[in-house]
């Protein structure tokens, strides 16, 4: 069904091609916004322009999003700086979602108080919230903490819960996973395989096909699925998850994408997941539409390097791969 393609060559020289970069942003139209001073001063002092009843006494900064900047205000105040242009209509639709869910998930969500969104220029487009309390819970974090099982049964509700909303009159999108990744297969062959050893092209090519060909692993049932609800995005303290975050990916699609982000590379393993089935039956008949996905988000953040011509994420991608 799907056409088989020849190995490519290890390349010499693992940098971007900037052709394909090109190609690439005209294929998604995203547009990185250049010549803004992304630091911390500059969001200070937009912060400051559009509300500037808000004392702002100390501030950080991270920018290790792809997509958004953010400024933390006080420790009491999260502010998101969108990075292109696209993810301008991404944040309208996530907060939009997260009016909606709010009421009806047991974990807290982010709860947008200030939204500057339609502003312009494109440079001082954000939205703001209060931070929740927690950090994220990462391997090592989640390593520590004492009672797995109570984990698991609350990450269950809230999926479920999520997984279940109804999404009318939301605007958000559709994944169609099966479209998805013959798409991203297709990018996948053009712009990493000729970076990558030869053994690692041949199984990206081999787990690609063989998803593709097994249509058993295309047939789920549409929901409202987080989209990125990993480590980085669940909230923890010592002993309880306190909060998820970061729902610019939310969309509707298949909820194995969400159980994905919780046994890739840096997630909790399937041990975990399976410990969730008490709150969420259905988890474990996600988990071999699951591995697939979790398969390819390493490659999914080099194709990111590509198309906005970031080094780093393509690098980051690639690393187990070249």
């Amino acid at each position: 069904m799907f056409a088989r393609f020849a190995c490519p060559a290890t390349a010499q020289k693992n940098t971007i091609d900037r052709v394909s970069v090109s190609i690439y942003n005209s294929m998604y139209g995203k547009i990185s916004i250049e010549g803004f001073p992304m630091n911390d001063n500059t969001l200070v002092q937009i912060v400051r322009n559009h509300i500037p009843n808000l004392t702002i006494q100390t501030h950080c900064m991270d920018d290790t999003g792809q997509n958004n900047a953010i400024l933390i205000v006080n420790d009491e105040w999260v502010f998101k700086f969108p990075r292109h242009t696209d993810e301008i209509a991404a944040l309208k639709k996530e907060a939009a979602a997260l009016r909606v869910l709010q009421p009806r998930l047991s974990l807290a969500v982010p709860d947008i108080r200030y939204d500057f969104l339609d502003e312009a220029p494109v440079s001082e487009a954000f939205c703001g919230y209060r931070k929740l309390p927690g950090q994220p819970m990462l391997r090592a974090h989640f390593d520590d903490m004492p009672d797995k099982a109570a984990l698991a049964a609350q990450l269950g509700i809230f999926l479920k819960q999520l997984h279940s909303a109804p999404y009318d009159g939301l605007d958000i999108a559709t994944m169609d996973a099966l479209r998805f990744f013959e798409d991203m297969y297709a990018d996948v062959q053009k712009h990493l395989l000729a970076h990558m050893r030869e053994d690692a092209a041949r199984t990206v090519i081999s787990d690609f096909e063989s998803y593709l060909d097994a249509s058993k692993l295309h047939a789920y049932a549409p929901c409202l699925i987080h989209g990125d609800c990993g480590p980085t995005n669940i909230l923890a303290d010592e002993e309880r998850i306190t909060g998820v975050i970061d729902f610019g990916s939310i969309c509707v699609g298949d909820p194995a994408m969400d159980i994905a982000c919780l046994i890739c590379k840096f997630g909790y393993g399937e041990a975990f997941v399976l410990q969730m089935r008490t709150a969420y039956p259905e988890v474990e008949s996600y988990l071999p539409r699951a591995r697939f996905y979790a398969s390819t988000f390493a490659l999914q953040d080099a194709l990111f390097g590509v198309r906005h011509g970031d080094q780093k994420a393509f690098d980051f991608g690639m690393e187990d791969y070249v």
